[in-house]
């Protein structure tokens, strides 16, 4: 065979191959896509049929075109559809492989519909969430970088530069709770989004506006969301666990910003109008921030999520500089640290910018000077008993004004609310008027060393705080797993009692600490009076309200006649007044536990040289009461 020949037979040989190519690639992506299918199906324990599939011949560009009449997927068995797609039609890189969530340029779907079930037992969407085949995969959950890149790529997947959808629905059927969502006229253009969120539930209508930018190559992703109808809130949220979720406007920001080996790098910017939230944990009211927003700064290693303190977290018109880390590298649970540091920082624009339905009793007050505070928290949840908790706060050149009368009007006499049962309301005056009441200087020695022994050692020397009460208070809590101690001192016990109530919420605790600080810190009620105070409104048994009361019911004595064992057991019963009966046998005298008890504390006194050893060796442990008589 000539050249001549071969100049005509090897171009018309590659010229018959890339035309049978041509020819056959419909044939092959449609074998291609139904076995990805199958096997998507298979894996998923999932039904996945597709109906009307077409494959077009690949353009200039190396794109192929496909469509199908519709797509459904349902859970193995299942009666109800999950996801359901008509007349869709999408380009992809012929080139690149034939999935159809990898590398969409155009998307064009009539209707997408998505329904969820979970009652009871019974979801229709969990095998989809777990891998049922047997062939192992790396797990990537445990590792936040991959995670993280993970997700940018499942987005830069699933969102191609152009997309149109006319309805997309998802309904949700979560334990009788039912909810429509609408997205009519969904458009990506160019990777600009736009469409109009609507939601349908029990309480009616609810509209949002769409709109984002999506920048893959660039690593950037926008998306604002803006209330259509006022701020009520996603309805399905209010409700569940109490919560209530809601806004003017949402932006959210994510930039893509830098890797290396070990880290990649973000940035994420939140911007919230009008931000609503509601949760019991939170408070038994809505609370309502007129402007918040976050720029965070975040690196995701491997095992350690964290945010610099270059980040900044904007609460109205008041700024913070958080530092916080998530570490789960060991053991089971995570290792978190959160560390604040603000430095003179003015005190009225911090208490101006504290959101509204988080202070409800604080009277409108202005405030004059600096304020420095910060606070450290750092605890391996593996570990709990290692937790480290530190925090100050305190003011400089600082004055008050405004209605400070609120809390100073308590250094005169008054009248205060008596609870019994929590229900039935008895008024007791705090002053002369009331023939039991005892002032400070009546108070006997033996009585306030008793209860600064038991309750609150560091009363007189201390601004409100004692931060190691606080961190056992926290170990507790988490291990308990729920609120159930509080780390109180006196000024807090009474400043609960005077001015709050005992619902166990986050506002009702900040505002009790909020209010501390400005007694202590701006000396608006002296530590006598407020001992005083406390005394006088201290229950010390069913329907005895403070020492008067007390040493008549138990002693038939006046408060300056008690020994000190006898104030010591009256001391005692502050904790839990309603079971005094538990302490005494049935003729008034007190148990032989209880007497150990006393005995310990007495010992402690001295220690700490609230009493001398002479008089713990006087000490009667022996304690006789009246009450049992008064009973009869």
């Amino acid at each position: 065979m000539n050249k001549k020949h071969l100049f005509w037979i090897i171009p018309t040989g590659i010229l018959l191959l890339l035309v049978t190519f041509y020819l056959l690639t419909p044939v092959i992506a449609k074998s291609i896509i139904r076995n990805k299918a199958h096997h998507f199906a298979t894996e998923r324990n999932a039904e996945l049929t597709i109906d009307g599939l077409h494959i077009g011949f690949p353009d200039i560009h190396g794109n192929i075109h496909i469509s199908f009449k519709n797509a459904q997927l349902r859970k193995q068995g299942a009666t109800d559809t999950l996801v359901y797609l008509s007349q869709m039609n999408a380009t992809i890189r012929v080139l690149k492989g034939f999935h159809l969530t990898q590398d969409l340029t155009d998307l064009i779907c009539d209707t997408a519909s998505i329904h969820l079930i979970h009652n009871h037992s019974y979801k229709n969407y969990d095998s989809l969430l777990a891998n049922s085949s047997n062939n192992e995969k790396p797990d990537i959950s445990k590792d936040y970088k991959k995670l993280s890149q993970r997700i940018i790529h499942k987005i830069n997947n699933l969102l191609p530069n152009t997309m149109t959808i006319g309805l997309l629905s998802v309904t949700t059927d979560f334990n009788g709770r039912h909810f429509a969502y609408t997205l009519p006229d969904f458009i990506i253009k160019r990777g600009r989004l736009h469409g109009m969120l609507t939601e349908k539930s029990e309480d009616g209508l609810h509209r949002w506006s769409l709109d984002g930018e999506l920048a893959p190559a660039a690593g950037n992703y926008l998306l604002s969301i803006t209330d259509l109808d006022g701020n009520n809130g996603f309805a399905i949220l209010n409700g569940w666990h109490g919560a209530t979720f809601g806004f003017n406007k949402l932006t959210g920001h994510l930039s893509v910003t830098g890797a290396d080996d070990h880290t990649n790098f973000y940035t994420l910017e939140v911007e919230a109008d009008s931000l609503l939230l509601s949760h019991r944990y939170l408070a038994t009211h809505k609370v309502t921030i007129d402007s918040s927003a976050a720029h965070l700064h975040l690196t995701i290693s491997p095992t350690r999520i964290t945010i610099d303190s270059s980040s900044v977290l904007k609460l109205n018109n008041a700024d913070l500089h958080p530092f916080f880390a998530y570490e789960k590298a060991g053991g089971t649970k995570p290792h978190i640290t959160l560390k604040i540091n603000e430095e003179h920082r003015d005190a009225q624009q911090l208490l101006a910018s504290v959101p509204d339905g988080l202070l409800q009793v604080l009277p409108d007050l202005q405030l004059c000077g600096r304020m420095d505070f910060s606070l450290f928290f750092d605890c391996d949840f593996n570990e709990v008993d290692s937790l480290d908790f530190d925090f100050s706060i305190g003011s400089r050149d600082h004055s008050i004004s405004g209605d400070i009368g609120q809390i100073t009007r308590f250094n005169a006499p008054f009248d205060y609310a008596f609870f019994i049962n929590n229900d039935t309301i008895r008024s007791v005056a705090i002053g002369p008027a009331n023939p039991y009441f005892c002032p400070f200087e009546r108070i006997p020695p033996y009585l306030t060393k008793s209860i600064l022994a038991t309750e609150d050692a560091g009363f007189f020397r201390h601004r409100g705080f004692i931060k190691s009460s606080i961190r056992e208070a926290l170990i507790a809590d988490i291990k308990a797993g729920k609120l159930r101690r509080g780390g109180s001192t006196m000024t807090m016990q009474l400043v609960k009692n005077l001015f709050l109530n005992r619902n166990k919420v986050f506002s009702r605790k900040f505002e009790e600490m909020v209010l501390v600080w400005l007694i202590e810190d701006y000396q608006l009620i002296s530590k006598e009076r407020m001992f005083e105070i406390y005394v006088n409104i201290a229950e010390w048994g069913p329907d005895i309200c403070g020492i008067g009361e007390a040493s008549e019911f138990y002693f038939g004595k006046k408060p300056q006649e008690l020994t000190l064992g006898e104030c010591l057991y009256l001391a005692s019963l502050i904790r839990a007044p309603k079971h005094y009966r538990s302490t005494l046998d049935n003729y008034g005298n007190v148990t032989d536990s209880k007497q150990e008890e006393l005995l310990f504390v007495a010992r402690r006194m001295v220690e700490r040289e609230f009493i001398t050893e002479e008089e713990l060796n006087q000490f009667n442990s022996f304690i006789h009461t009246k009450c049992m008589e008064s009973e009869e």
